[in-house]
């Protein structure tokens, strides 16, 4: 059974991208979400392996939903990789977790998922 992956992204396009690049590389088991709540409600229930979050979401940012998530008994072991352009290397949210630029390469992306997911 593959690995499910959330993606919190409110960018329909980046999305897209996301999911076309992610499929290619044989990971097919993708859940979407578009705004921190529903990212927060598909978290709780739909269990995910990873989350890769934008920080930069309407409503709540990704940080919210980020120490939300880690709050939460429910979801607090599922790692998340974010997604973001903008925390740079030194940022305080860099020891809390992995981040990757949404300007990465593929190989990038897919590195960090292997890395996080263990494989």
């Amino acid at each position: 059974m593959s690995k499910k992956i959330m993606i919190v992204e409110d960018n329909a396009q980046d999305r897209k991208i996301m999911k076309r690049n992610l499929n290619k590389n044989g990971y097919d088991n993708l859940i979407f979400a578009s705004s921190g709540e529903e990212g927060l409600a598909k978290a709780r229930s739909e269990k995910p392996d990873l989350i890769i979050l934008d920080i930069n979401l309407p409503k709540s940012s990704g940080v919210e939903v980020h120490m939300t998530l880690k709050n939460d008994p429910a979801t607090k072991h599922i790692p998340v990789l974010f997604n973001t352009n903008l925390l740079k290397p030194g940022d305080v949210y860099e020891e809390m977790n992995r981040f990757l630029s949404k300007s990465s390469s593929t190989e990038n992306l897919v590195k960090a998922i292997k890395t996080i997911l263990g494989r």
